[in-house]
């Protein structure tokens, strides 16, 4: 599910029928949230961030789904990939989240940052 965000929002410019394809992902990606791993929990939070105007324009709302990948990504706390920081990170900006759901994305990608500062920082 979280492959097929990222598709969707990489096509969104492409395929504008996108659109009808939201409620259909949206709902998967609901309904499968409790089996993805934490890294693709991350990877559909971010998509989430890059379809946030997609999402404006229909009646879904990104906050709900955004906290129940929060929630699952930091279920397990992984080392997240350095791709992956830099685009939580962004994502943290873009989606409606709840102080606390905020406040714990921020605090792990802070700690980790810290922590691999050494290999993320060659320079």
């Amino acid at each position: 599910v979280a492959e097929a965000l990222w598709a969707t929002a990489a096509l969104r410019e492409e395929a504008p029928v996108l659109h009808t394809l939201l409620p259909s992902l949206s709902e998967r990606l609901v309904r499968t949230a409790a089996d993805m791993s934490p890294m693709d929990a991350g990877a559909a939070l971010c998509a989430l961030a890059a379809l946030r105007a997609e999402f404006a324009s229909t009646s879904l709302l990104i906050g709900p789904m955004a906290a129940l990948m929060v929630d699952r990504l930091l279920g397990a706390v992984p080392e997240f990939e350095p791709w992956l920081l830099a685009n939580l990170l962004w994502s943290l900006a873009l989606v409606p989240l709840d102080a606390d759901h905020f406040t714990a994305l921020l605090r792990a990608i802070v700690e980790q940052a810290v922590r691999r500062a050494p290999e993320l920082d060659p320079g």
